[in-house]
C-alpha cells in the first residue's frame, strides 16, 4: 500500500468505519459518512498564534493568500486564480465560480493585502513564471500551519473560520450565507449551533413554500405573458432567456438569486456587451418583480435588482459604404460647382 493511501485510510476511514466489519459496511453508513460535515474552525488563540507566524513568514506570497481567505471566506481557488482587472473597489467580481458568477466582499483588511502585493501580470496571486496562477498553496499552507502548531487545520478550515466568527459577532445566518456564496441557505445550517450559543439569529429567512427554480418559473413567466406580446417580443425573450440569463441563474432557486449573485453576474456580461447586459437585467428585473407579486418569492427576500445601475448607452457607429461614398463625394462636387 503506498504511504498516500495509508495516510488518508489512517486520517479519514478508520476514525469512522474501524470498529465495523467490511461485510457490515452498507450503502446507508457510506451516505452517512459522506453527509457527514467536518467542524474545524480556528480559536481566537490559534488566529493569533497563525497571525504571528503569517507577519515572519519567508513566503510572502502565500501568507498573503491565507490573510485574504480568513478576511473574506472564498474558496481557496477563488483566491488563488483572482485577476487584477476582476478587482472593483471594495469587491472582487469573478465570472464564474462554483455557484456561478460572484462578488467577494473585500473588507479594509482584505484591501490592505491587495494594496501590498506587487502588480506583475495579470494575475494576484502568479506561479512562478508568472503566466498562471499559483497552483501550489495547499503545500505551501502546510507548511505555515505546522509553524502555527495547527496541524488538523485543512485551508477551507479558513472558510469556515471566517463563516463562524461571523455568526458568533451577531451575523444572521442568512447574510453569512450570501457572503459566502452558497447557493442555498441549507449549506449554511451547519452554523446554526453557533448562533445560538453566541445569541446570533438562528433561522433561516421565513418563507411557508420553497421557492420554484428559475428556469421553471421562467416556462410559467412566458406562458402568462404570451398572450400578450408581439411575436417579435416573445422571440427577443426566448434569445436572451436562452443565451443570457439560463445558463447562470436556470439552476437556482428564485430566493438564491441575491444582489451579490446579480451584480456580480451584470459586470461580468457588461464587458463585452453592455448593451445586451442591460437587456437582460431589465427581463431578469421584471420576472423577479413578477414572482413577487405572483407570491412565487416571498416578501421577505431582498430585491435582488436593487441599486444596480444600467451601462450608460452608447450610440452604434455607423460607416459609409464605398457607393455611399461615391454618391457624398459627386454631391460635394456640385456644391462646390454651384457655390465656387
Amino acid at each position: 500500500m503506498r504511504e498516500g493511501n495509508r495516510h488518508l485510510i489512517d486520517r479519514h476511514l478508520i476514525p469512522f468505519f474501524g470498529n465495523m466489519r467490511v461485510p457490515e459496511i452498507g450503502r446507508a453508513d457510506v451516505r452517512r459518512y459522506k453527509t457527514t460535515p467536518r467542524e474545524r474552525f480556528l480559536s481566537t488563540d490559534e488566529l493569533k498564534r497563525l497571525g504571528f507566524v503569517l507577519d515572519h513568514a519567508d513566503d510572502r506570497q502565500a501568507a498573503a493568500a491565507i490573510r485574504l481567505l480568513l478576511f473574506t471566506g472564498a474558496r481557496s481557488s477563488e483566491i488563488t486564480g483572482l485577476r487584477w482587472d476582476w478587482i472593483r473597489d471594495t469587491r472582487a467580481v469573478l465570472p464564474d465560480s462554483k455557484t456561478g458568477p460572484k462578488a467577494i466582499q473585500l473588507p479594509p483588511p482584505a484591501r490592505a493585502v491587495l494594496n501590498g502585493l506587487p502588480r506583475e501580470g495579470r494575475f494576484v496571486f502568479p506561479n512562478r513564471t508568472g503566466d498562471l496562477p499559483m497552483k501550489d498553496l495547499g503545500l505551501r499552507w502546510q507548511k505555515l500551519r505546522g509553524l502555527a502548531g495547527i496541524d488538523d487545520v485543512r485551508i477551507h478550515d479558513c472558510r469556515h473560520t471566517f463563516a463562524s466568527h461571523a455568526v458568533m459577532s451577531g451575523l444572521d445566518l442568512y447574510t453569512v450565507g450570501r457572503l459566502l456564496g452558497h447557493a442555498d441557505v441549507a449549506s449554511t445550517e451547519r452554523y446554526a449551533h453557533l448562533a445560538r450559543l453566541w445569541g446570533g439569529e438562528d433561522v433561516k429567512p421565513p418563507r411557508k413554500n420553497k421557492a420554484p427554480l428559475f428556469r421553471d418559473f421562467a416556462a410559467h413567466y412566458r406562458a402568462r405573458r404570451e398572450y400578450r406580446w408581439k411575436p417579435s417580443s416573445l422571440k427577443t425573450f426566448d434569445i436572451y432567456l436562452r443565451n443570457r440569463l439560463m445558463p447562470h441563474f436556470g439552476r437556482l432557486r428564485l430566493d438564491a438569486i441575491d444582489h451579490v449573485r446579480v451584480l456580480a453576474w451584470f459586470d461580468a456580461a457588461s464587458t463585452d456587451k453592455p448593451g445586451a447586459a442591460n437587456r437582460a437585467f431589465e427581463i431578469l428585473r421584471a420576472m423577479l418583480a413578477s414572482a413577487r407579486q405572483w407570491g412565487d418569492l416571498g416578501e421577505h427576500v431582498p430585491d435582488a435588482c436593487a441599486n444596480i445601475v444600467r451601462n450608460p448607452h452608447r450610440p452604434d457607429a455607423r460607416y459609409l459604404d464605398r457607393e455611399e461614398l461615391k454618391r457624398l463625394g459627386a454631391a460635394l462636387d456640385r456644391r462646390r460647382e454651384e457655390h465656387p
